[in-house]
């Protein structure tokens, strides 16, 4: 999700709605320290205060808004929202509207939550990050080929996007889309989430990375039975190849018809030493060891 860094200067000292309290000095500054802080409830004391103060900020209401989301206080969260995206009305940052569709989305107005989405993407020219969050909403609404429709044009935008990734490889591993090959979305599906998975932009999306590794073991417990034939011919074929890098080639070529193979990973592991590749061995190792986590074979 768009976060935007905001820092404001000082702020006069006001009164506050008890009457003879005033305003702490630099209260908006010192509640995004708060709030970045990890302080949730002293960044909206903060905040509010500074909202009193200066009523026509967009960015004390965002982050006002974002502390109250993150504390849970989803109602407060959205009205903060509410007033910052009345405040950018006539402006390009779309990062309110965003941040309320978020909002909206947690507390199940899904409808409220793409009309958000839409707007946003009104002013930001279809980013890809933005069209893979509007696709999460009507996953949400059980919208499947909307939702795909619209995360292939984030990947094709932007093919490492975090978001699109993860969410394309969620729903190929679902079954909920109709008339297509079981193996061919078993396939899509894993190497979407392997995708994200290693993907350094990924870093922020810890609970979503946990959620992958544990989806890609399902997908190895549930692999087609056809497609484990044509897995089974390959590392067969490997296994008997005289040359290492044929047989290094035979195990990549099992493991890209499913990343959620562990066993292809590992042989192509064992070739890339046999034919003296001992970079490409140890990253190949160090892959297995965050995919499968618990695979001794990547010890």
């Amino acid at each position: 999700m768009h976060l935007r860094s905001v820092l404001l200067s000082a702020l006069a000292a006001a009164l506050v709605a008890a009457g003879c309290s005033r305003v702490p000095p630099n209260a908006a500054s010192e509640g995004q320290k708060a709030l970045r802080a990890g302080d949730y409830e002293r960044a909206i004391e903060l905040l509010r205060a500074a909202g009193r103060a200066h009523p026509k900020e967009a960015a004390v209401f965002y982050n006002l808004g974002t502390a109250n989301f993150r504390a849970n206080h989803n109602r407060a969260a959205e009205e903060a929202f509410d007033r910052a995206v009345e405040l950018s009305r006539d402006t390009d940052d779309w990062a309110p509207l965003v941040a309320r569709a978020e909002t909206r989305r947690r507390r199940g107005d899904l409808d409220g939550a793409v009309n958000d989405y839409q707007a946003a993407l009104g002013k930001a020219n279809r980013v890809a990050g933005l069209v893979a969050g509007l696709a999460a909403c009507e996953m949400d609404r059980g919208n499947s080929g909307t939702a795909l429709a619209l995360l292939e044009e984030a990947l094709t935008t932007d093919p490492g996007d975090p978001v699109a990734l993860y969410n394309a490889g969620v729903l190929r591993a679902s079954g909920r889309l109709s008339g297509r090959s079981a193996s061919e979305e078993h396939t899509a599906a894993a190497r979407l989430l392997q995708v994200f998975l290693v993907s350094p932009r990924a870093r922020a999306f810890e609970p979503q990375r946990a959620d992958a590794i544990r989806r890609l073991g399902e997908l190895s417990a549930r692999r087609p039975p056809e497609l484990q034939e044509k897995i089974d011919r390959l590392l067969m074929e490997a296994a008997r190849a005289q040359s290492p890098a044929f047989a290094y080639d035979k195990a990549r070529q099992a493991y890209d018809l499913d990343r959620s193979n562990s066993a292809a990973l590992s042989r192509m592991e064992r070739f890339a030493r046999k034919k003296g590749d001992l970079r490409l061995a140890a990253n190949i190792a160090e892959c297995g060891r965050f995919i499968f986590p618990g695979d001794k074979r990547f010890e």
